[in-house]
């Protein structure tokens, strides 16, 4: 970087700041403080854009989000409804079948009630048969 002297103050191109002399620190030009704070406008604007597009962005993701969350909600409700309807079916199926059931081993239970009564008797004819010499 090179240095021009003009008029006792040395000027420094490439940063268009003036050096003063004895200790001074470089000051920047009026222009070159407007130049950089255009700059930084025009970074400010943008970003507003960004976080303005960031907010759109994610107004959209949100509405995607409740959107596929009141359909996997809809879906869930759906099935809920479908296995409570086959548990009922299969319960009242179920209940049919152990009625059925029940029928059979009270037939069941008659029966043998009434074959212990007839192997009783006989057993009592045999008895009282041997006891009073029939056999």
């Amino acid at each position: 970087m090179h240095v021009d002297v003009q008029n006792g103050r040395r000027y420094l191109p490439a940063m268009n700041a003036v050096l003063r002399e004895n200790y001074e620190a470089p000051m920047l030009t009026i222009e070159a403080v407007e130049a950089h704070l255009d700059a930084l406008h025009t970074g400010q604007n943008e970003l507003r854009e960004d976080v303005r597009e960031l907010r759109a962005d994610n107004k959209s993701l949100r509405d995607k989000l409740d959107a596929l969350d009141q359909k996997l909600s809809d879906k869930v409700t759906a099935l809920d409804q479908k296995l409570s309807d086959k548990v009922t079916a299969l319960d009242h199926k179920l209940s049919d079948k152990i009625l059925q059931l029940s029928d059979s081993v009270s037939s069941l239970h008659g029966m043998q009630k009434a074959i212990l009564w007839v192997i009783s008797g006989f057993g009592s004819l045999g008895l009282v048969g041997k006891i009073l010499h029939w056999f």
